[in-house]
């Protein structure tokens, strides 16, 4: 099969944002994530402090947040944490300061003590095997940043490695059963325009964490993309969309017209609102603790 010189968004951070920004608004995502906090995670909360020993001792719970972006989530995550914990010492891992500056702007905690850390979580792993300084935290979060750490099973393995014996992990990634990775699937001449880890869903974490013989419980979420704008050829939002579910910088204009008439058709699949196979995007969160207890821990898909 011939395959196309396609540029990548993933080249052009600033289009990628963009593209991102225009899901955020179409999916209402961030409005998702917050209740499923509220809803959900309110009990993981209560479960951590009810599994960490002497948790009535005003020592800080310590968390970790990869991939921390603008912070509007893990806001809402600590936010959950805070009436079982009255102090939270919080690393963030995130490596774009302009996320960090909004998050410092907008979503800050008060009687959260932060620790920014302005790197990759490559760097970050680096830093720690050099410092050594042996810390471990009673909960993680890596919400939607699998994509760009490399293995993922050494990933999950690093990040396990962190918790406390009663800790948990969130790990926030597509499903299988979503538009954003079906799309990938049904279109193997989109696959040049997406790194080797972009083929990461939740079933996926979900055998790395089996493989070293712990539990995690998977949740799914439905994310609703309103994808009308795609179908108007000369609407600027919707070749965001079109590049960002492709991959592609300018897929529209830049792509053979037959594949793109075949995206379109599975885009409109998607909207429409009887179908089985309308679930536009899922992100599914996987948590697990360190040790193989009989808990099961919890997780969301979106």
């Amino acid at each position: 099969m011939a395959t196309h010189a396609w540029t990548s968004i993933c080249q052009n951070f600033v289009h990628y944002k963009r593209c991102y920004d225009v899901f955020e608004k179409r999916s209402g995502k961030i409005d998702l994530y917050n209740n499923w906090a509220k809803e959900e995670f309110s009990r993981v909360a209560e479960d951590i402090c009810g599994r960490r020993r002497n948790p009535g001792i005003r020592n800080p719970i310590c968390t970790l947040g990869i991939g921390s972006g603008k912070g509007s989530f893990e806001m809402a995550l600590l936010k959950q944490l805070q009436p079982n914990f009255p102090s939270i010492h919080h690393t963030v891992v995130e490596p774009c300061e302009e996320f960090i500056s909004h998050y410092k702007l907008h979503s800050v905690l008060e009687n959260v003590q932060y620790d920014w850390q302005l790197k990759t979580f490559q760097q970050y792993m680096q830093d720690q095997e050099c410092t050594s300084n042996g810390r471990k935290f009673d909960f993680i979060s890596a919400v939607n940043s699998l994509y760009y750490t490399g293995n993922v099973k050494e990933t999950i393995r690093s990040l396990i490695d962190q918790l406390t014996e009663s800790g948990y992990l969130l790990v926030v990634v597509r499903s299988e059963k979503g538009a954003g990775f079906r799309i990938i699937v049904n279109f193997p001449e989109l696959h040049p325009a997406f790194k080797p880890s972009y083929f990461i869903s939740s079933k996926t974490v979900s055998k790395a964490i089996a493989e070293m013989g712990l539990t995690a419980k998977v949740n799914s979420v439905r994310t609703n993309v309103d994808f009308s704008c795609v179908f108007d050829d000369n609407d600027a939002e919707g070749d965001d969309l079109l590049d960002l579910f492709t991959g592609v910088m300018d897929f529209r204009r830049t792509a053979p017209e037959s594949l793109v008439e075949r995206v379109l058709k599975f885009l409109r699949q998607e909207s429409t609102p009887d179908s089985e196979s309308a679930s536009a995007t899922d992100v599914v969160n996987t948590s697990a603790t360190r040790t193989n207890t009989s808990a099961t821990p919890t997780t969301s898909n979106v």
